[in-house]
Order: structure tokens, then sequence, then C-alpha cells
């Protein structure tokens, strides 16, 4: 994999083109990079909150940018190839480490292209950036090219991650800062990653707070229940329903909604889904430190079922159901009887809440896909405080 000519031919159509939608359609305002030398090349880090941020830095840089992405996008017919075709995409696995997408990345810096990542791996669920892993410093130091820190500010708002709905507002992105091979030469890997955390580190709500930008949308709150699973009013899990800007919990029968700056009404103790997160987190972490071995903690029907190999077609397996106890997590159908230790998984939200889970003993992929509602980030939120990984 190397730079060639016809990624700077599609580059230099789609970009301008795609930029002006945004622009003029999105409500995104870029400001442009005017780097020192054209003909180097540079890793650019960004942090994640929409599906479209890799063409939203793009809008800043008049070079190529070869973007590092999930390998998940490899398996779409058709798509898939027109799209390697004329970018050339760098497949990465969510749920591993991957010594080709390092070789791959080599070879384009190599040959002068630039690569473009978002370190967090996800877009972000709550609207502040998520922890970058130390394997990011890692790769800082291997390429020894410059590294430039790219914010997207207020995407977040324009389409919530747990929303089907796009707002109407602003967003914008910008170069933070560069970090140049000198600067990051003698630096340690635990102070070149916290360097990195800083410089990519974007909480959408506290620059909300001061911007004040309406964000407007006939459902602001609909499908909110696929990232969020706590009641904020009675702690009750797994009980909430969305409608238009509601939301309102089973359990209790208490109401609460989203108004047009993405603030949670007063009939609830968070005032932004933010602190509606980190709390949501606390207070299940508390839960399943309470429990019994062998307890259900999730369970889900109507799950269509499919076995994901790199770079080819999703394989159907089936419609199953998914069940997750303090243990054991179990596809089941007729046919099928999958049950996996929580210590043998690894598990990511892809899109909003299509749920992969790989079982590292056999390296085989899964992938889950549901009702819209259906909260996949549940089932990765546990997995992985059961297992102490911290994630998400």
């Amino acid at each position: 994999m190397k730079k060639k000519f016809r990624h700077h031919v599609a580059y230099g159509i789609l970009r301008p083109l795609l930029t002006w939608y945004f622009m003029f359609v999105q409500g995104y305002r870029p400001k442009r990079f005017k780097a020192e030398n054209r003909k180097q090349p540079y890793l650019i880090l960004g942090n994640h909150a929409l599906a479209s941020d890799p063409i939203l830095m793009a809008a800043s840089f008049r070079q190529p940018i070869y973007f590092v992405a999930s390998d998940m996008i490899f398996s779409i017919p058709f798509v898939s190839k027109l799209i390697t075709y004329l970018v050339s995409p760098i497949p990465k696995s969510k749920y591993k480490s991957d010594l080709q997408t390092i070789r791959n990345i080599k070879k384009i810096v190599k040959s002068g292209g630039s690569i473009g990542i978002f370190p967090e791996g996800n877009a972000t669920f709550s609207g502040e950036t998520m922890p970058i892993p130390l394997s990011t410093a890692k790769l800082v130091k291997s390429l020894k090219i410059p590294v430039v820190f790219y914010r997207l500010e207020n995407t977040h708002f324009i389409k919530p991650r747990w929303s089907t709905q796009r707002r109407k507002g602003k967003m914008w992105g910008y170069v933070h800062s560069v970090l140049d091979v000198n600067e990051y030469a003698d630096m340690s890997l635990e102070a070149l990653h916290e360097h990195i955390n800083q410089a990519l580190y974007v909480n959408h709500y506290a620059i909300q707070q001061h911007k004040r930008i309406p964000y407007r949308n006939q459902r602001r709150a609909e499908d909110i229940e696929s990232t969020f699973f706590m009641c904020p009013h009675c702690e009750a899990f797994d009980e909430l329903t969305s409608l238009k800007h509601t939301i309102h919990c089973n359990a209790c029968n208490h109401t609460f909604s989203i108004d047009q700056y993405g603030n949670l009404s007063d009939e609830v103790s968070y005032q932004t889904p933010l602190e509606w997160f980190k709390a949501q987190r606390q207070k299940f972490s508390i839960y399943l430190e309470s429990l019994n071995k062998e307890t259900t903690l999730f369970e889900d029907n109507q799950e269509t079922l499919y076995e994901v190999k790199r770079e080819t077609p999703k394989q159907l397996l089936g419609t199953v159901s998914l069940r997750l106890s303090t243990t054991h997590l179990t596809l089941r159908n007729q046919t099928l009887n999958y049950t996996f230790p929580l210590k043998e998984l690894s598990v990511a939200v892809q899109q909003k809440n299509r749920l992969i889970i790989h079982h590292n003993p056999t390296q085989t992929t899964y992938y889950c896909i549901s009702d819209p509602k259906r909260n996949a980030y549940k089932y990765v939120l546990a997995i992985a405080l059961l297992n102490e990984t911290g994630a998400y």
C-alpha cells in the first residue's frame, strides 16, 4: 500500500465538493492548515464524534490523507471496493492490535503520504473525548514525522451518536497544534501519551455553555436509550423509552426532556447528558459489585448474527437471543449455542449500536444487529467493568 496518483485526483475532486456540502448544508466551518512543507508527510490525529469526521478533517488540508478505518467498512459489497480504489483507507480491527495496519501506515509514510487517525477508536458517546490508548504514542515514536493535532468542536450536537437524526446548527474544525519530531524525540512514552490526550481533549458541553448555539430537530431525544440505560431519577436499569424530545422511565413513571442546547430538563439532577453518562457508569459499577455470580444482567432477542472475516462480506448465521450474565455471554437459537466466558471476549460498538463480539482464543468475530433502540453500549460497559479493562 502506497500513495498513488489516482488518490490525488479523487481527493482533488471530492474534497471541495464534500467541503461545500458540509459548509453550506451542515453548518461546518473548517480552518485551512498552511503546511510549511507540502511534501512533508504528517501524522494527523483528531478527536472523534461523527462518522463523517474524516471528511470534516480533510477540508482543512490540501494534500491527500490516508485514513485508518475500521475493517468493518471493507465488508460491504461493491461500496468497499469503490472506497478502496478512490481513497485507499487503511483497515484496522477495532478489537485487537494489528501489525499489518502498522506496516501499511509505514509504507504510505515512506512514499510521502500523510496519515489520518482518530485514536479514540470510537466516536464519543458522551460528548467528551474518550481516553486514547498508549499505542498511539508508540506509533508516533516509531513514525518519526511531525504530528498535527486536529480538533473538531460541537460536532457532537449535530448528531449525537445515539441519535438517528441530524440537527441544524454549527460546528467547526481547526489545527490545535503541531508537534515536531525534535520536540517529542526525548519525551518519555508516558509524557507523550499525556500530551496527545491533552491536545485532543474536547468537552463539547463545556464549549456549548459559552457558545449557547441552538441545534434544532423535531426528535432531539429519540433513541437515546441506545446509549443511556439508567434512569437519572430512580436509577433503574433498562427501563427507558424515548419519543421526540422526551424520555420516560417505565419503572418510576418519570418523564424528562432535552432542549435545543443539548441540556436535560430540570426534572432530573443532571444538567447535561455528559453528567448523566458519567453517573451511569459509576452507579452501574457499584451495582455489578453487589451481584452474586451467574446473575443475568441483560437479554435481547431477535438479534441478527453475522460472522465477520477481514475484508470479506459478512456471513449470516441466523437470528439469535443475546444473553449476558456476570460470567458469560451467550448467543443461542435452535441450531446455535455459543457460550463465551467474558475473559475471552473483546467487544465494541459499531456505528450507533451494532455490537461487535470478538472471541480471542479462536480469533472469530461476530456482529449483532438489532432494533435501533436496543442498547449495545450496556454490553460493552458491563464486560469492560467485569473484566476490569476500563474501556469506554
